[in-house]
């Protein structure tokens, strides 16, 4: 193995252990029969996400409008098998919820970032959202992760009904995880709709760098 490839292994393991994901693997706690819907740039079909027939329930195109499943991208496919992979490929890359089925909904094309803010990134957002909010329960969706997000105003009207949307999910019963956005860390620096006090937003860690007690 590389350097890099044992970093990013123990990455993977220390964070596994943080929150406690190995001790809910060993008394079978694997997300069997949930649901997880992504809303991000799509999901390449990986052998870690296999059966497909079982595992990948469910894959719109709120870009391109094609019928199969694809990542032109690659950040989708990453973020689905942190939570998802069930490591046919490689027992290291065990994800959080191996046994959850996916909900791949692409609302963000190749060269979109969560930030891009773009009026095509908007409308696919609004669209997944809305889809989830019809269709969550023919699926068993129970957590729905967001890779999007706004610099823009909170009292925009785009603003405005990208978070209606997702508060929405939230009142439907449903965990919301979404991006804390690109731009911090400084005041005022979470991005829309991570801002929402009703969903959970999520930044990010560095094991080098203790967060308990920061200022």
């Amino acid at each position: 193995l590389t350097i890099k490839t044992e970093r990013i292994l123990m990455m993977i393991a220390s964070v596994s252990k943080q929150i406690h994901a190995d001790l809910a693997h060993q008394h079978g706690f694997l997300g069997e029969g949930i649901g997880i819907a992504y809303l991000d740039t799509g999901l390449f079909p990986h052998k870690d996400f296999a059966p497909y027939s079982s595992r990948i329930a469910e894959f719109i195109d709120f870009v391109q409008y094609r019928s199969f499943s694809y990542d032109d991208n690659g950040h989708g496919t990453h973020i689905t098998g942190i939570a998802a992979s069930s490591a046919v490929f490689d027992s290291d890359y065990l994800g959080i919820a191996p046994k959850s089925h996916i909900i791949a909904l692409k609302v963000l094309d190749a060269i979109s970032s969560e930030e891009s803010g773009s009026w095509n990134s908007y409308i696919g957002d609004l669209k997944g959202l809305d889809w989830i909010h019809k269709h969550h329960n023919s699926y068993n969706i129970r957590i729905v992760n967001i890779s999007i997000g706004s610099s823009a105003s909170e009292e925009s009207p785009a603003s405005i009904e990208l978070l209606t949307h997702v508060n929405t999910l939230w009142d439907d019963g449903l965990i919301v995880c979404i991006a804390g956005g690109n731009h911090g860390p400084k005041s005022h620096s979470i991005s829309i709709p991570g801002n929402s006090p009703k969903i959970i937003t999520i930044g990010s860690s560095d094991d080098t760098s203790p967060m308990i007690d920061r200022r």
